[in-house]
């Protein structure tokens, strides 16, 4: 959860700091090569997450 800059503020209809949560995904592929970068910023008071992660035996994936 951050402060959300200027523009996108303005994009998001917001004032500049308001409360944002920023989420960050790099996806690779079976040899770790990263092939997509996804970044995103969702109003705070908007928004409502759930994770689920995963534990596998390091080397496994």
């Amino acid at each position: 959860m951050r402060g959300v800059d200027a523009h996108e503020a303005e994009l998001l209809g917001l004032t500049a700091s308001h409360a944002g949560i920023e989420l960050e995904q790099v996806i690779r592929d079976g040899d770790s090569t990263p092939f997509c970068l996804d970044r995103q910023i969702w109003r705070g008071e908007l928004a409502e997450f759930s994770v689920r992660a995963i534990v596998t035996p390091e080397g496994s994936l």
